[in-house]
């Protein structure tokens, strides 16, 4: 099999988005390659600004031993 990294790059700019990009992490380093996933990861979900949603009316009473 020939590699032709022409390929690779012209399929990863038709296919990547600005809502789905494409990210190239190199993984010859175990302890790198987490690192860089962990803080893509990261990343989007803070990007998400997800919040915890207000409590039903009557639930600040609630107490759990």
């Amino acid at each position: 099999m020939i590699f032709n990294r022409s390929y690779y790059e012209e399929a990863l700019s038709l296919t990547s988005t600005a809502w789905a990009p494409w990210r190239i992490i190199a993984s010859n380093h175990t302890w790198y390659r987490n690192l860089m996933v962990a803080q893509a990861i990261v990343g989007t979900l803070e990007g998400l600004g997800m919040r915890y949603p207000e409590p039903p009316a009557g639930w600040a009473k609630v107490r759990i031993d």
